[in-house]
């Protein structure tokens, strides 16, 4: 089948050998008057694994980086190692947009929002002591934090995501204890709606004098997160969830009056600077980046930040709520769909189950229907834990900025064709 200019191909090897098409006509967001591309026919779900699609800038500019600024940054004098330098310090200042920083040494580039979170909670705990973490953790905050406390370097206790504001903080309170050093708080969940109270706890803590980590996987680009506001010692994030940059990097954004001698480093290694020292050298950002920064994934990542900033990080947050209740309501129309925590009205994640069906079951067959969503534990077993799934995992859908209301209706009419013949 011929087709028009308006689409190029992008995969010929998509499941049977059809050919899947990007098309440039149409628009997720009513308002936005954006085209975007998207996949002819699928429907996106797992945004709180990967944002997809992204805007049409990011690979653009990832591209520009590859083609031409493609030198080292921070590794020479010339135009390209300049060019690749300028590009990391605009994503450094664009980050201090989106979290409400104020000093770009101290916006640190990381691999991932894992790697962000293993070096902050490493370097708050190096002296030992006491830990809180809440029982929404990822196990990117859990299974460090579990090691550290195996080899008997901290201990730690586990506080209640229940309640009001105040409910919260108040179960974080009666558990710290004289040595308590840290405490960290998942700002939303990847499972469900939940979400912490991350002003209040950072009160708290600074009240304390205890070191307070934000994780803003799940929040970051979606909400209005403020490092200022929330008095938080660290804010890391990935660059490829809510930021709408591509897969490759995540960064940390340290507080103000966090300084070069409170982290140590996580690798060693060549830093463009302090070349004939035998240590890494003792200024921020240098010394938490040793080897090469992934340059076309941070230039990607300056695109995404541009859109989130552009668009509003809480009006998207709110976009992919009112599409995330519409789908809960019909899916609570349908017999024998069980929705967890169906009257918590926050964020854009929907976990739901099928009564006689495994979560794998229904997530495959809903990839064959060509909705993308996942099914499992997702990689957050406290989370289970504390909303009842934990064993049987759950089918989570999670909308983005580019999901729009046809997704739904998809989903829905999915879900309701699955009950009904099953």
């Amino acid at each position: 089948m011929k087709r028009s200019s308006n689409y190029y191909r992008v995969n010929q090897n998509y499941r049977n050998g059809n050919q899947i098409y990007y098309r440039n006509d149409r628009n997720y967001h009513e308002n936005s008057g954006e085209s975007i591309h998207i996949p002819d026919r699928i429907v996106y779900l797992d945004n709180a694994a990967t944002s997809f699609p992204k805007p049409p800038s990011v690979a653009e500019e990832m591209v520009r980086a590859v083609n031409e600024y493609g030198g080292n940054p921070g590794r020479g004098s010339h135009i390209l190692s300049r060019q690749a330098s300028s590009k990391i310090n605009e994503a450094r200042e664009l980050a201090l947009q989106v979290f409400g920083g104020s000093k770009s040494e101290n916006v640190i580039f990381t691999h991932n929002a894992t790697e962000a979170l293993n070096m902050v909670i490493f370097s708050a705990m190096k002296n030992g002591g006491h830990m809180l973490i809440s029982d929404i953790e990822h196990n990117s905050v859990y299974r460090p934090v579990y090691a550290l406390a195996s080899q008997g370097r901290v201990t730690f206790d586990i506080y209640p995501s229940v309640g009001t504001p105040e409910e919260i903080v108040s179960g974080i309170e009666r558990r710290i204890k004289s040595d308590t050093q840290l405490v960290v708080a998942c700002h939303k969940s990847n499972v469900c709606p939940i979400e912490l109270p991350i002003d209040e706890i950072g009160r708290l803590c600074a009240s304390k004098n205890i070191k307070f980590i934000v994780d803003s996987s799940q929040s970051a680009g979606n909400s209005g997160i403020n490092i200022k506001r929330c008095q938080a010692w660290a804010v890391c994030a990935p660059g490829h969830k809510g930021l709408c940059g591509p897969q490759g990097c995540g960064l940390i954004v340290l507080g103000d009056r966090v300084s070069a001698s409170d982290i140590f480093p996580f690798y060693y290694g060549g830093s463009g600077i302090s070349t004939s020292e035998n240590e890494m050298p003792t200024m921020l950002p240098h010394r938490m980046e040793a080897g090469t920064l992934p340059t076309p994934s941070i230039a990607g990542l300056c695109e995404g930040m541009k859109y989130i900033i552009e668009r509003g990080a809480e009006n998207i947050g709110k976009y992919e709520n009112t599409l995330m209740l519409s789908a809960r309501e019909k899916l609570l129309s349908l017999k024998r769909v069980r929705v967890y925590l169906p009257n918590d009205n926050r964020g854009s994640i929907l976990l739901f189950n099928i009564d006689g069906m495994s979560c794998k079951e229904v997530g495959e067959y809903l990839d064959r229907q060509k909705i993308c969503v996942r099914s499992g534990m997702h990689c957050s077993p406290l989370a289970h834990k504390r909303i009842g799934s934990y064993g049987s995992g759950g089918v989570r859908a999670s909308f983005g900025a580019f999901s729009q209301k046809e997704d739904v209706e998809r989903l829905y009419d999915a879900v309701k064709s699955l009950v009904k013949y099953q």
